[in-house]
């Protein structure tokens, strides 16, 4: 009699450990000292630099925006492998495991972790603070979501303070602060995207004359007979027109003595267009002196 009561408490025995061994290996979790959380966690990550990038949770793509600050809910996994994977496709990937050691309570907790990018170019995750979730206190800036649903909600405004640089909560809530659990309704939550207009384009640069404006200002040059009334109408022309270089050789031409090619060529030089080829003016002269002084000239005055 002992002997059957013994086998039938045996047999209860083993098929209640492998009911319970298979409901855990159907919720594919486990969990330390076989303690089950009751709620949730939540992991927020951000950058100290402000950098953008994505978070991959166990293989589950996160956020379909880049944030630089964002805050992830409904974490059942104790244990989760998470990859951050940077906007700006040059930053080297980073691939960790994180943790969450639930409290005796087995309440929610937030872990949060710390991205700074070195002198090397690479960004260095750091774990920040872990605290019950109920004690946490979100930044303006942050972003939240449930885990795998990303609904590109407005970042949340912060309950009772706001964290400085180096990570701590000072402040008070000011009037009108919308709380982490408030919801706006009848708005929509999602992101905008402000387009900025481009900037206006730059004001054409000056115009040498065109071909007809030229011809009747050299023949009104043409119609002094002295290089006196020559030089005079062409400062005149020379005032309220540019030129090119070519055009500068041309009445330089029309002087017949190499000192008024000179006085005119220098005259010129801030009113051509093209003065980059300005060494081209030399070849109207006929001895170097002159070419050496406009070159003098155009290298004290470029």
């Amino acid at each position: 009699m002992k002997l059957k009561s013994l086998l039938l408490f045996c047999l209860l025995f083993v098929s209640y450990f492998s009911m319970a061994q298979g409901q855990s290996q159907r919720s594919g979790m486990t969990y330390p000292g076989n303690r089950q959380p009751k709620e949730p966690n939540t992991l927020t990550i951000f950058s100290e630099n402000g950098d953008l990038f994505y978070v991959v949770i166990n293989r589950v793509k996160q956020n379909i925006n880049p944030q630089s600050n964002i805050r992830i809910e409904g974490i059942m996994q104790p244990v989760n492998d998470v990859q951050i994977l940077f906007a700006d496709n040059t930053t080297r990937a980073i691939i960790r495991k994180v943790t969450f050691q639930n409290p005796i309570d087995n309440k929610s907790i937030n872990v949060t972790l710390k991205m700074s990018r070195e002198s090397d170019g690479d960004v260095k995750l750091r774990f920040f603070m872990s605290m019950p979730m109920k004690d946490y206190v979100s930044t303006p800036d942050e972003y939240a979501m449930t885990f795998g649903q990303d609904v590109q909600q407005q970042p949340q405004q912060p309950q009772d303070g706001r964290r400085d640089d180096g990570g701590n909560w000072n402040g008070h809530r000011q009037d009108g602060d919308r709380h982490d659990g408030d919801r706006d309704h009848g708005h929509d939550n999602k992101n905008t995207q402000v387009v900025i207009a481009p900037p206006p384009p730059p004001p054409p640069g000056p115009m040498a004359m065109d071909v007809q404006t030229f011809s009747a200002a050299k023949k009104s040059i043409s119609s002094n007979s002295w290089d006196d009334g020559k030089m005079s109408t062409a400062k005149t022309i020379a005032a309220t027109n540019y030129f090119t270089t070519d055009q500068v050789i041309e009445i330089c031409n029309l002087f017949q003595w190499d000192d008024g090619k000179l006085e005119f060529a220098k005259y010129a030089f801030k009113r051509t267009i093209d003065n980059n080829n300005y060494f081209k003016v030399n070849n109207v002269f006929t001895w170097d002196d002159q070419k050496k002084a406009l070159n003098d000239y155009v290298t004290q005055n470029r």
